[in-house]
């Protein structure tokens, strides 16, 4: 029992990451800065709670308020909205009609990565990408459906097919 509450503690401890943002100048000291390297601050983290027999899983290490390390890729052609991941790819998915109207008709992330968020930055893309386009969508997908329900943005709201 106290070797499991040690085991516990130790994973739930703080770390030390680093972070992107930059480190403010400390007046009296000299700055790496001018030589033309970026300074990099380490932040105090908690790592997310892994729990025993559960696979190792690099989307389980992420936080899901870090949307902006996923880079969603927009392939046209193919008709995909896409996030490159180590155990596969997220991908909405959508068909052009012959009205022009944008069918967004299946989320996929894969079961690993669920839960943290994903599935929401595709929408946001593929909702933004609708909006700047002033293109129609229809929501036939469910999780779409949900996520304007959720995020009533006038925006997508204009753009939604009625």
């Amino acid at each position: 029992m106290l070797r499991a509450r040690a085991i516990r503690q130790a994973l739930c401890a703080p770390v030390i990451r680093p972070t992107s943002r930059p480190v403010p100048s400390v007046p009296g000291r000299s700055s790496s800065s001018s030589s033309g390297s970026s300074s990099v601050d380490f932040s105090l983290t908690r790592p997310q709670a892994l729990h025993i027999g559960e696979p190792f899983s690099f989307c389980r290490m992420m936080s899901a308020s870090s949307s902006s390390s996923h880079q969603v890729n927009h392939n046209s052609s193919g008709r995909v909205f896409s996030i490159e991941l180590p155990e596969g790819t997220a991908v909405l998915e959508y068909d052009t009609l012959p009205s022009g109207v944008l069918d967004y008709h299946h989320t996929e992330v894969p079961e690993s990565c669920r839960g943290k968020g994903l599935a929401g930055i595709l929408a946001k893309a593929a909702l933004d990408y609708a909006v700047e386009s002033k293109q129609t969508v229809r929501l036939t997908c469910t999780y779409l459906q949900h996520y304007v329900t959720k995020h009533p943005d006038p925006a997508y709201l204009a753009v939604v097919e009625k």
